[in-house]
């Protein structure tokens, strides 16, 4: 029953922020998706890997892996951009929500929420991270934040009025690109960057180059830690000790349409990742699994619902799919 409860609030993602509670450090486990690495950042011999909005780094001295979140230091969750500061040897990382934290190299963490916690009428919508010193320049949908990223706070801000898509700097000059104007605008660094009329438009939009290195992702995807494929947990099951989940998230009022899938977290800290993509077997679309039920006499033996049927599985292999047309079921909607 403990178990089930940690891994419950965990996984549905309302983990307190652990700086109010002190007393609960080293009681919690995250379960985090690492399947899907999107980039990588080394920093002398650390790798800092981003995976499905999570955190690990690898170490290439030892070969030792530590993963980052909530529970052991981070202050959210869902991270879209890692950026590594050379000049402050500190990793930037960014949240869906505006919130940033620096991981320095000798493990300490400090918060940067200044921007998150900034009321902004306006779209506050972060589009890029770009490194020069120890400064971080973050392009905005309204212009650019400059942060220190050796002392984690907000440097300046340039309310350019523009959509930015990404910031870099060249020549004693800086330059804002953005995709939605198909302009590029740009400013001496030694002028008042903190003027509109210092930045004039330069030239039309260049997308920017990937400079992540192919051979870093291709080793990162060889290291990913275990946990489940998928950081959606929208109904759970406790079973004969292990922790049964769907994650789709279907009302007749709402629908999440994400991919179906049932994943098991065992006892021994492994997860069972059901067969999906079963829209290839049965020609319809797999989405939206919101419950499961388990056969009291066989755990192997379980069916899964949701948006396009029943789906039954015997230890975590597709074995039929029951709809209206070929079962009594009837459907819960018209459309």
């Amino acid at each position: 029953m403990k178990k089930l409860i940690i891994a419950i609030i965990i996984l549905a993602y309302i983990l307190t922020p652990l700086k109010a509670y002190p007393r609960q450090v080293g009681t919690w486990k995250s379960y985090l998706s690492y399947n899907n690495v999107t980039d990588v950042k080394k920093g002398g011999n650390i790798l800092y890997v981003l995976a499905s909005g999570a955190l690990f780094t690898y170490n290439t001295t030892d070969e030792s892996i530590v993963t980052y979140d909530k529970a052991n230091g981070l202050n959210d969750n869902g991270i879209v951009y890692i950026a590594w500061c050379q000049s402050a040897h500190g990793l930037l990382i960014v949240y869906s929500n505006n919130n940033m934290d620096v991981l320095y190299d000798n493990g300490e963490i400090m918060n940067l929420p200044d921007y998150y916690n900034y009321q902004f009428t306006g779209d506050k919508t972060i589009n890029d991270v770009y490194i020069d010193g120890k400064y971080a320049y973050l392009s905005t949908n309204f212009g650019i934040l400059k942060i220190d990223v050796s002392d984690p706070k907000i440097k300046d801000t340039y309310n350019i009025g523009k959509p930015i898509t990404h910031t870099y700097i060249k020549d004693k000059h800086i330059f804002a690109a953005s995709s939605r104007l198909q302009a590029t605008y740009t400013a001496s660094l030694s002028s008042n960057l903190l003027d509109k009329n210092s930045w004039k438009q330069s030239g039309g939009y260049t997308p920017k180059a990937n400079t992540t290195d192919p051979g870093l992702l291709s080793l990162a995807n060889t290291l990913k830690p275990s946990g489940p494929r998928y950081n959606y947990f929208e109904f759970m099951k406790f079973h004969n000790g292990k922790l049964y989940t769907a994650g789709g998230g279907y009302t007749p009022e709402a629908d999440s349409n994400r991919h179906g899938i049932i994943q098991v977290l065992k006892e021994d800290d492994n997860w069972q990742i059901y067969q999906d993509h079963l829209d290839t077997i049965t020609g319809v679309n797999y989405i939206s699994t919101n419950c499961l039920a388990i056969d009291p006499n066989d755990d192997k033996h379980v069916f899964g619902s949701g948006k396009t049927g029943i789906y039954e599985f015997y230890d975590g292999k597709f074995v039929r799919h029951f709809t209206y047309d070929n079962s009594p079921i009837a459907p819960a909607v018209t459309n």
